[in-house]
C-alpha cells in the first residue's frame, strides 16, 4: 500500500519567491517564467507524502536531486549524505519489487497452478461419476462416488458463489485501492509544471515548509518509469493470480486465509520502511510536500466535484459487475477462468446441511438434554444428571 493514512491537506496562499537562476547564471524567462508566477500566486494545497518506500522515493529522487545537479547546499549536509541517500532508497524500492514480483511468480507456480488443477481434476471425477453421457445429474451414481472426493468438491469455494462472490469483491476493491493510490500521485506529476532549473523545483515558504511545485523532466520520467509503471504492474498481477487463487481455493476457511497472505504481499512496501529506514526519513518526509493548484472558483471546484463522483461510481460498477462477469461468463476464457466450462451444476446442499448440522442443535442444552454423555447409554439425548434416568 502506498500509504497506510489518508492525504491530509491543507490550503495556503502561494509566496511569491526570488527567482532562482539556472545552472548557467541565467533566469527562466517567457512560458515558464510565467507559469512560474502563476504557481506562485495561485491558490493550493499541501499533498503529504505516503509513508513508505513510495513516498521516501519520491522525497529522495526530488530533494536530492537538487542538492547534487545543482552542486549547492541547501539541507546543510554533505552530498555523501545525499548520494549515500538515493542509494540506500532506490536500493529498496529494487528490493521491495524483488520480493513482491517474486511472491507474485512463486505463489502463481507454486500454489495457484496446483490449486487450479486440482479444482479441475476434481470438477472433472464429478462429472464421470454423477452424470448421465447426456448430461443428466443421477444421485445413484453420486452415492457411490468416493466420498472424500465428493467432500473435497462440496468444501471447494465455488460451491457457494455468493460467498466467493462477496469475497472477491473485497479482493479486487483492495487492489483497485493500490491502483488509485498510483493513479493519484501519477496525477499529482502531470499537474505539476515543468522547469529547466533543479534548484526551482522546491520552493522554501517562511515556516520551513517546503513544497515540490515543478519537476525537470528527468525526475518527472524517472519517477514514471521507476515507480508508476512498476506498482502498476504489481497491481495488475496481484489481481489477476489473487483472482485465481480465490476461486481455486479448496476449502472455506483457506479463503480466509489465503485473503490475508495476498493482503500481506500488498502491504510490503509498508513493511520494508517501518523495519528497514531511520527515523530521521520519517522526519524528512513530514518536511515535504507536494503542491498541487486548486481553483477558488466555485464552479471549476464543482465540476472536479462532479468528476470525481462519476469517476467513483465507475469504479463502483467495474468491481460489482466485473466479478459478476468474471464468474458467470469469463470462466471459459483462456488464462482466465479455473474451471474451463463451469455449469454451475454442484449438487452439494445436502453435504453443507450436513456440515452445518452440530451436535447439539434445537436448543437441546434447554431441554435438559447432555449433548456430550460418559459412557454408551444408547441413547442420543439424555438427562444432565445420572440421579435422574439412574435406576436406584
Amino acid at each position: 500500500a502506498m500509504s497506510r493514512h489518508s492525504h491530509q491537506s491543507r490550503d495556503f496562499r502561494g509566496v511569491d519567491y526570488q527567482r532562482v537562476p539556472t545552472a548557467n547564471g541565467r533566469h527562466d524567462d517567457g512560458a515558464e517564467s510565467e507559469a512560474s508566477e502563476d504557481l506562485g500566486a495561485a491558490e493550493g494545497e499541501d499533498i503529504d507524502l505516503p509513508e513508505d518506500v513510495y513516498g521516501a522515493t519520491i522525497f529522495s529522487i526530488v530533494h536530492d536531486s537538487v542538492e547534487l545537479m545543482s552542486g549547492k547546499d541547501h539541507d546543510a549536509l554533505a552530498l555523501w549524505i545525499n548520494r549515500m541517500r538515493v542509494v540506500f532508497v532506490v536500493t529498496s524500492l529494487l528490493f521491495n519489487y524483488t520480493l513482491q514480483l517474486s511472491l507474485v511468480v512463486w505463489s502463481y507456480l507454486g500454489v495457484v497452478v496446483p490449486a487450479v488443477n486440482n479444482a479441475q481434476e476434481i470438477y472433472k471425477e464429478y462429472h464421470q461419476s454423477c452424470f448421465e453421457v447426456d448430461g443428466t445429474f443421477n444421485p445413484a451414481f453420486c452415492q457411490d462416488w468416493d466420498q472424500d472426493r465428493r467432500a473435497a468438491l462440496c468444501s471447494m469455494v465455488i460451491s457457494r458463489p455468493t460467498f466467493l462472490y462477496l469475497m472477491l469483491c473485497l479482493w479486487w476493491m483492495t487492489m483497485l485501492n493500490e491502483f488509485r493510490k498510483t493513479d493519484r500521485v501519477m496525477r499529482k506529476f502531470q499537474a505539476m509544471g515543468s522547469t529547466r532549473s533543479w534548484e526551482r523545483q522546491i520552493e522554501t515558504d517562511e515556516e520551513g515548509v517546503q513544497r515540490v511545485k515543478k519537476l525537470v523532466w528527468k525526475v518527472r520520467w524517472f519517477l514514471y518509469v521507476v515507480l508508476i509503471l512498476p506498482k502498476h504492474v504489481i497491481s495488475v498481477g496481484l489481481l489477476v493470480i489473487g483472482t485465481w487463487w480465490l476461486v481455486a481455493t479448496d476449502s472455506f476457511e483457506n479463503l480466509i486465509l489465503n485473503a490475508l497472505a495476498l493482503g500481506f504481499v500488498v502491504e510490503i512496501d509498508e513493511l520494508i520502511f517501518e523495519a528497514m529506514f531511520p527515523a530521521t526519513m520519517g522526519e524528512s518526509l513530514s518536511s515535504v510536500k507536494l503542491w498541487r493548484r486548486r481553483s477558488s472558483d466555485p464552479k471549476e471546484r464543482q465540476v472536479v466535484q462532479w468528476h470525481a463522483y462519476r469517476r467513483s461510481a465507475i469504479y463502483w460498477a467495474v468491481i460489482l459487475l466485473g466479478v459478476f462477469a468474471y464468474l458467470a461468463y469469463l470462466q471459459s476464457f483462456p488464462w482466465l477462468g479455473v474451471l474451463p466450462g463451469y455449469a454451475n451444476d454442484l449438487h452439494c446442499n445436502g453435504y453443507q446441511v450436513q456440515e452445518a448440522h452440530s451436535v447439539c442443535d434445537n436448543w437441546a442444552i434447554w431441554n435438559g438434554a447432555a449433548c456430550f454423555p460418559y459412557g454408551d447409554a444408547g441413547v442420543d439425548r439424555l438427562p444432565p444428571h445420572p440421579e435422574i434416568y439412574g435406576g436406584g
